[in-house]
C-alpha cells in the first residue's frame, strides 16, 4: 500500500513538473510573441513615419525586413501603398521639372500618371493639370484670333495626343474647324467680293484709257486736219498772190452789175465811186487779203473824170486765173 501511494504521489509530481513545464514554454511564447509584435509595430510605426515624410526607400526597406522576417498582408499592403507613393511623387517632380523646361507635354504625361487615392499629391497633380490645359486654352484660342489655324491645330493635336480624354481640348479642336471652315467661307467671299471691285476699277481704268485714248486720236486727227488745212490755206494763199502778181500793171473789166471803188482795200473802206459794167481800170498795185478777196489799186476815167482806189478783183474776175 505504501508502494502504491509513494508511486501515486510521484506521478502527481511528474504530472505538475510537466505542467509547468508547458506554462512555462507557454508563457515563453507568448512573451516573445508580444515582444516581437511590439518590435514589429514599432518597426512599422517607423516605417509608416519616413514614408509619411517622403523617405520611401528607407520605409520600405523597413517593410521589406519586416515581411522577410515574418509575412503579413498589413504590411504588404503597407508596402505597395509606400510604392505607390514613391512613384507618384516621382512623377510629380519630374512634372514640375517638365514645367521648368517649358514642355508642357511631359508634364501632362508625368501628371497624368499620379493615381487618384484622394491624397494631397493627386490634388496638386490636378490643379497643375487644370493650369496646363487653362493656359494652352488662352494660346489656342489667340492663334485662332490671329488667324494662325496650322499652329493652332498643331498644339491641339500635341495635347490630345498625352491628354486624349480630355474634353474641354476635344471641344476647342471642333470650335478650331469650325471656326477656321468659317473664316475660309469668309475669306471666299471677300475676295470674290474684292476680285468684283478689281474688275470694276480695272473695267473704269480701261474705260478711261480708252476715252482718253480716243480723246487722243481725235485731237491727233483734228490737228492732223488743222495741218493739213492750213497747209491748204497756205497753198491757196500763195496760189492767189501769184495770181495777183499776175494781173499787176494790166487792164481788166468790172464784169459785175457795179462794183464799189473803195478808198481803203478793205469791205469797211469808204466808197469813192460805184463803176458800172464794162468800165475798164487800171492795175497799179495788188494786196490779198484772204484766198477769197484779192484787193485792186486801181485807176479809172468815169464820166471825164479820174479816180484812184481800191476795188475787189471778184467785180472783174471771180476767181483769179
Amino acid at each position: 500500500m505504501e508502494k502504491r501511494s509513494d508511486s501515486s504521489k510521484k506521478t502527481r509530481g511528474n504530472k505538475k513538473i510537466i505542467v509547468l513545464s508547458v506554462l512555462s514554454v507557454v508563457v515563453l511564447v507568448v512573451g516573445v510573441f508580444l515582444f516581437m509584435t511590439i518590435k514589429d509595430n514599432r518597426m512599422v510605426k517607423k516605417a509608416d513615419s519616413l514614408v509619411a515624410i517622403g523617405k520611401f526607400d528607407n520605409g520600405i526597406a523597413i517593410y521589406d525586413h519586416l515581411l522577410t522576417a515574418n509575412y503579413s498582408d498589413r504590411v504588404m499592403e503597407k508596402r505597395e501603398r509606400a510604392l505607390e507613393l514613391k512613384e507618384a511623387n516621382e512623377q510629380y517632380e519630374l512634372g514640375m521639372e517638365s514645367l521648368d523646361t517649358n514642355d508642357r507635354y511631359k508634364a501632362i504625361k508625368h501628371f497624368s500618371k499620379i493615381p487618384d487615392n484622394g491624397d494631397e499629391l493627386f490634388q496638386k497633380a490636378t490643379k497643375e493639370l487644370e493650369n496646363i490645359e487653362e493656359a494652352s486654352t488662352l494660346e489656342i484660342e489667340e492663334l485662332m484670333e490671329n488667324r494662325d489655324f496650322e499652329a493652332a491645330y498643331e498644339m491641339v493635336n500635341n495635347y490630345l495626343r498625352v491628354a486624349p480624354a480630355s474634353s474641354n481640348m476635344k471641344d476647342l479642336k471642333d470650335t478650331l474647324i469650325a471656326t477656321e471652315e468659317d473664316m475660309k467661307k469668309k475669306d471666299a467671299l471677300a475676295k470674290e467680293e474684292e476680285d468684283k471691285k478689281v474688275a470694276l476699277v480695272k473695267a473704269e481704268e480701261e474705260k478711261q484709257a480708252k476715252a482718253i485714248e480716243d480723246e487722243k486720236r481725235s485731237q491727233e486727227a483734228k490737228a492732223a486736219a488743222a495741218a493739213k488745212n492750213k497747209e491748204l490755206e497756205l497753198l491757196k494763199l500763195e496760189r492767189a498772190r501769184i495770181a495777183a502778181s499776175n494781173v499787176l500793171y494790166t487792164y481788166q473789166t468790172v464784169v459785175t452789175s457795179s462794183g464799189n471803188l473803195r478808198a481803203a482795200p478793205t469791205l469797211n473802206g469808204k466808197v469813192l465811186v460805184a463803176l458800172p459794167r464794162g468800165t475798164e481800170v487800171y492795175i497799179v498795185d495788188t494786196q490779198v487779203e484772204s484766198t477769197e478777196r484779192t484787193w485792186c489799186k486801181v485807176e479809172v476815167e468815169l464820166h471825164g473824170s479820174y479816180y484812184t482806189g481800191w476795188i475787189s478783183y471778184n467785180t472783174m474776175n471771180y476767181s483769179l486765173p
